[in-house]
C-alpha cells in the first residue's frame, strides 16, 4: 500500500467510523463557506514575486500582489487536478478557474474541512464534472457538496490533531525509506565502481599493479585486463518497426521500454504483432535489451538481461539488444555510471537522447579474464543480496 493509499484510508475512517461516536451535523457548503473563485488570468504570475499564486496545477507559482489574506481551501476548478483540495494560510493570489473556499461560521474547523475534502471530494466529482477536451466543475458542485461535522469544535480539532500526527508519521517513515533506496543505491553505484577498475575481488589479476591507460581509455585497470568496444566483443540489432494494424492478440510478442523494470524483464504490459520477422530479430537467451529512444529520456540507455523465456520475442524500433559472450559481465558494466558517463558525452546535457548502434559500438569497456568476470559477476550478485535486505 503506497502512502497516498494509506492517508486515504485513514481519513475514510475517521470519517466512516470514529466521528460517528460524536454528536455530529450535516450540511452543504454553501452555508459552511463563503465560495468564491480567483480573479487572476494564468499569465499573471511572476517568476521572482513573493506571494503563492495558485493556478489549477497542485503546485502554486509566483506573484508579486496579492488579493488573498487568511486561511483557505483551494480547489482547482478544472483540469487534471478536480477533485484535489489544497490549504494555505497567509497572504495569496489565485487563478480564474479555482475556487476559494472561507469559513462562513464558527461551526467547523476549516483544517476539518479539509481532510474531509480529501476524503470524498474527488470520488463525489467523478460524475459530476463537464467538458470533453478539458474538464471542470461548476459553483452547484461545491455548494451542495455535503460535510459531516461534530458539533464540537474541540472534537473537529482533537480529530484534525490525531491526523496530522499519523499522517506526519506516514511521511517520517517515507522520508526514511528514500534515504534508505539513496543509501542502497550509493553502496551499489561503489560497488560497481570497484567492480570495473579491478578491486571488487582479491586475485593475482585484480591486484596485480595497474597498467598505464591504453589509447583511449578512461581509467587505469589490472595488468590482465583489456580495453574493448562493444564492436569488437559482440553484435547489436535494430528492433522491428510494425504498423497498428499489425497489433494482433496471437502475434509475437515486441519488447518495449516500458518491460525494463529496475534492471528486470516486466512482462505486465505487452504488445503482440502478427507480420515477418526477421531471424536476426528473434530474441536469444542471454541477449541484454536496451531502450534506445523513449519519450522520458531517463529510461533511455536502460538494459536488462533477457533470460528464462518461455516463448518467442522480437524487440520494437525504439529498442535495441546486444549479443556478447561475456553477457553475466557486460550486463552489470552497463548498470555502472561509466556506462552512462559515456553515453551522454557529446550531448549538451547529462540526459542521454538516444542510444545510437554506432554510440553502443564505440563504447568503450575494461574487459577481465573470462574467469575473473565469473568471480566479479558473483561478488556482484552477493553483494547487490545482501545490500536488498538492508
Amino acid at each position: 500500500m503506497n502512502n497516498s493509499t494509506l492517508k486515504q484510508k485513514i481519513l475514510l475512517d475517521f470519517f466512516e467510523n470514529k466521528i460517528n461516536k460524536c454528536s455530529c451535523n450535516t450540511e452543504s457548503c454553501k452555508n459552511l463557506f463563503n465560495i468564491e473563485t480567483g480573479k487572476k488570468d494564468a499569465n499573471f504570475g511572476s517568476s521572482d514575486g513573493k506571494y503563492n499564486f495558485y493556478t489549477c496545477a497542485i503546485d502554486p507559482i509566483k506573484s508579486d500582489s496579492y488579493s488573498y489574506d487568511g486561511d483557505y481551501l483551494i480547489l482547482p476548478g478544472n483540469g487534471a487536478n478536480v477533485g484535489v483540495c489544497l490549504f494555505y494560510s497567509g497572504k495569496f493570489e489565485a487563478y480564474q478557474r479555482t475556487y476559494l473556499l472561507s469559513t462562513l461560521t464558527d461551526k467547523i474547523e476549516i483544517k476539518y474541512a479539509l481532510y474531509y475534502f480529501m476524503a470524498y471530494w474527488s470520488d463525489y466529482n467523478k460524475n459530476k464534472m463537464f467538458g470533453a477536451a478539458i474538464p471542470y466543475i461548476r459553483l452547484g458542485n461545491l455548494q451542495d457538496f455535503n460535510i459531516k461535522y461534530p458539533i464540537s469544535i474541540k472534537e473537529q480539532i482533537s480529530i484534525v490533531n490525531k491526523i496530522e500526527e499519523l499522517f506526519e508519521l506516514i511521511d517520517r517513515k517515507e522520508k526514511n525509506d528514500q534515504e534508505k533506496e539513496k543509501l542502497k543505491g550509493y553502496l551499489k553505484e561503489k560497488i560497481l565502481d570497484s567492480a570495473i577498475h579491478g578491486t571488487l575481488i582479491s586475485s593475482d589479476n585484480s591486484l596485480s599493479s595497474l597498467k598505464e591507460k591504453e589509447e583511449n581509455g578512461l581509467f587505469d585497470i589490472p595488468q590482465k585486463w583489456i580495453w574493448c568496444k562493444y564492436e569488437n566483443i559482440g553484435t547489436s540489432g535494430i528492433g522491428l518497426t510494425y504498423k497498428p494494424e499489425n497489433i494482433k492478440d496471437n502475434g509475437i510478442i515486441v519488447l518495449r521500454s516500458s518491460n525494463i523494470q529496475d534492471g528486470k524483464l516486466d512482462l505486465k504490459d505487452i504488445v503482440r504483432v502478427d507480420c515477418k520477422v526477421n531471424d536476426n530479430k528473434i530474441i536469444k537467451e542471454n541477449d541484454i535489451l536496451i531502450c534506445a529512444r523513449n519519450g522520458s529520456k531517463r529510461l533511455v540507455g536502460k538494459s536488462c538481461l533477457l533470460k528464462n523465456m518461455t516463448e518467442s520475442m522480437t524487440y520494437g524500433a525504439f529498442m535495441t539488444i546486444f549479443r556478447t559472450p561475456y553477457y553475466k559481465y557486460v550486463y552489470w558494466f552497463m548498470q555502472s555510471k561509466c556506462y552512462y558517463n559515456q553515453l551522454s558525452e557529446n550531448t549538451n546535457t547529462m540526459t542521454i537522447n538516444q542510444v545510437t548502434q554506432k554510440k553502443l559500438n564505440s563504447l568503450l569497456i575494461p574487459l577481465p579474464p573470462l574467469e575473473e568476470q565469473e568471480k566479479i559477476v558473483k561478488k556482484i550478485e552477493q553483494c547487490f543480496e545482501l545490500i536488498e535486505q538492508l
